[in-house]
């Protein structure tokens, strides 16, 4: 069997922001680590971050990150408290991490050692490893992709919307968005091919914020709620949102990559 082959980053090293939701409205957001416990995680939301949200105690979050503690993988918590530092021009805030999630890749963040593990076993190497994460990103997209062909129909059919206003409704909130989904997702194929089979393109030569602009949500929760207002479109929209979700966690998958290849010039 190959050897196992871990290495370990701490968590002062991971200086570039990762994505969180707010799980009320699903709504995405940019996040820096600051440090960790055996209960959770403290982070911060610069004022310069291009995705941003202010949060309040006691709502829920989701890091999509996996934090390890005793064999178990956790992204989601409550925010425990949160307070706005002026010298660093950022909101603060503590977050409880308490749903397990499965940990879809060998990359995680040891709450008991402050270090992100990375464990290449069953793979050539860390280029493999961001190809499969960008692979499944693009399968991903693909999947919003046929859930809002599904609800396209389905509005025409429930909308109160006068004629007049339907069509400029129906391209808002379907034909651009599943134009620019699929953009993003040929993107993403744009980048595999870059990439190549054993993943050539060096880590450290990605384009990170290209790279968010390619997994963003371009669904507004609460507007399609409100628009399709029934049980059958939400679990749909859901379901997007499940996706996205782990969009999210392979984009920060690839950014603890990245910054371990930086770690390693």
């Amino acid at each position: 069997m190959e050897a196992r082959r871990q290495t370990r980053l701490g968590v002062d090293s991971l200086s570039l922001p990762f994505l969180a939701t707010r799980e009320a409205d699903k709504q995405v957001f940019q996040y820096l680590l600051q440090d960790t416990s055996p209960t959770g995680a403290g982070i911060s939301i610069p004022s310069w971050a291009l995705a941003r949200e202010r949060l309040n105690q006691g709502e829920r979050i989701s890091l999509h990150l996996p934090f390890r503690l005793h064999h178990k993988a956790m992204d989601q918590g409550e925010v425990r408290w949160a307070k706005w530092r002026e010298d660093l021009d950022a909101q603060l805030c503590g977050v409880l991490l308490d749903r397990e999630v499965p940990a879809y890749y060998p990359v995680e963040l040891s709450l008991e050692h402050g270090a992100v593990t990375v464990d290449l076993q069953g793979f050539k190497s860390a280029g493999s490893l961001l190809f499969k994460v960008i692979k499944d990103s693009s399968l991903l997209k693909r999947g919003v992709i046929i859930y809002l062909n599904h609800l396209a129909p389905y509005f025409s059919r429930v909308s109160g919307v006068a004629r007049k206003e339907f069509a400029a409704l129906r391209d808002l909130l379907f034909n651009d968005v599943i134009a620019k989904t699929e953009t993003q997702r040929a993107g993403l194929e744009g980048l595999l091919l870059e990439l190549g089979g054993e993943g050539l393109l060096e880590t450290t030569a990605l384009d990170l914020e290209g790279l968010r602009q390619l997994v963003q949500s371009e669904i507004y929760l609460d507007l399609y709620l409100n628009a399709l207002d029934s049980e059958m479109a939400a679990q749909h929209l859901n379901a997007i949102k499940t996706l996205e979700g782990r969009l999210y966690y392979n984009y920060n998958t690839v950014v603890m990559l990245y910054l371990k290849s930086l770690s390693e010039v």
